[in-house]
């Protein structure tokens, strides 16, 4: 069973949590278990992605308890289909995310902490947002590549800049031990929109999953 969380700072998203520690021949079991069809020939090579789509296909029968097809858009975003609301879908070393919103698009990002993601920052981090975002803080870090990579799948904006059209306003408040939350705007083609940020720390996996939606 997947874990299951929801950001509770956001009204309308639900979030499904998979480690996917089993292998694929196991979740594959668990999808004809649960009458998912699985057409192994076209699976990738590799086990580590084998398992993601495996897991996401399990979320998605868990969700709407009962097998959904998923699509991607002409920017390759995800899409349901027969479902009318919103999906987005992260995943990093076998941990896969998936929320749903009902009511409006939203993105979310999934990351473990490490020390690479510092490595990185000047690909993220523009000069404001550098005079508050530590640079040997790997949890402000992660924060901020997550909240940045969620607020892409959330324009769904192929293009954007992740360091020069994105941008965080402040550090990021702690709402609880687990939970944390910024506000965001995006500025492109001449236009800004405000954005809301919120993040859940996933202990057991040392992992930020982090979700974006329009204020």
């Amino acid at each position: 069973m997947p874990l299951i969380d929801s950001i509770i700072s956001l009204n309308g998203i639900e979030i499904l949590l998979w480690d996917a520690t089993e292998s694929s021949d196991e979740l594959i079991s668990l999808c004809h278990y649960r009458n998912i069809k699985v057409d192994t020939s076209i699976l990738p090579k590799a086990e580590s992605r084998r398992r993601e789509i495996l897991a996401e296909a399990l979320i998605l029968s868990e969700y709407f308890s009962t097998p959904k097809v998923l699509l991607h858009d002409e920017n390759g975003a995800p899409i349901v289909d027969g479902y009318n609301g919103f999906i987005s879908i992260s995943h990093t070393h076998g941990l896969v995310a998936v929320a749903f919103s009902h009511y409006a698009p939203i993105g979310i990002d999934a990351e473990r902490i490490s020390e690479r993601v510092m490595k990185v920052r000047g690909k993220f981090i523009n000069d404001e947002e550098a005079q508050f975002i530590v640079a040997t803080d790997s949890t402000e870090n992660t924060l901020a590549w997550t909240a940045k990579e969620a607020i892409y799948k959330l324009v769904n904006t192929p293009g954007a800049s992740l360091r020069n059209d994105f941008h965080i306003c402040s550090r990021f408040r702690k709402a609880s031990v687990d939970h944390f939350s910024a506000d965001a705007y995006i500025e492109h083609s001449g236009n800004r929109r405000l954005i809301s940020i919120s993040s859940i720390l996933c202990q057991e996996q040392s992992t930020i999953l982090t979700a974006a939606v329009y204020l």
